[in-house]
């Protein structure tokens, strides 16, 4: 159990191969969709500008694979402790510490990344040619709620791409796995997820825009 163990380091290594997996898989794609950024942004620039500009992504994409886990979960590990120290102490009662939600967040992270990796692949098997803005990568695939509005604006789409069947597998094995191990009700435990989810749907956005 996670909550005795604290074990996290098989999670994160199976994230960082499947995030370099996802990269290999969606290198085509990527590399036409920041090459059009690149002669947009620079007015007509040159292939060897546009060259460096595919390669300077990839090297930020393969150390975001790397330090990736550690800086979006810690912070999610920080807040999850915060709030069980200061419910627990409430309560009278020692809460476990940030190792314990730390290694939880990291596997409960497992199945969402499943599904990136199921919509870099799906990239793979159209023409790089049409990945010219990013939502044509929210929508390669109908496992979240941009089905909904798909010709809705880049933003629109971003947000509601986040909420997929993957992402909200794992957000819901993280509630109950932080109801069990913070010794809170379900139903709250879920909401606090929820809001997590909430704020990471929203850094998506602004990381497309």
């Amino acid at each position: 159990m996670i909550g005795e163990s604290r074990e996290w380091l098989p999670a994160y290594l199976i994230l960082v191969l499947l995030g370099l997996l996802e990269l290999y898989l969606s290198a085509p794609a990527q590399a036409n969709f920041v090459a059009v950024l690149a002669r947009q942004s620079a007015g007509g620039a040159s292939a060897s500008d546009v060259a460096q500009a595919v390669t300077r992504t990839f090297e930020l994409m393969a150390i975001w694979t790397f330090a990736g886990p550690f800086v979006l979960w810690s912070f999610v590990g920080a807040l999850l402790t915060a709030v069980a120290i200061t419910a627990r102490g409430a309560m009278g009662s020692r809460a476990p510490g940030f190792s314990t939600f730390f290694a939880l967040c990291i596997n409960c992270a497992l199945p969402a990344e499943i599904g990136q990796l199921a919509f870099y692949g799906a990239t793979r098997l159209h023409n790089p040619a049409t990945f010219r803005s990013p939502n044509d990568f929210y929508t390669v695939l109908p496992f979240s709620l941009a089905v909904l509005r798909p010709h809705g604006s880049v933003p629109e789409i971003a947000f509601l791409s986040y909420w997929g069947i993957f992402t909200l597998w794992s957000l819901i094995l993280l509630g109950c796995g932080y109801a069990t191990i913070a010794k809170i009700q379900l139903v709250p435990a879920l909401l606090l997820v929820l809001g997590v989810g909430l704020s990471l749907a929203l850094t998506q956005v602004a990381g497309a825009q």
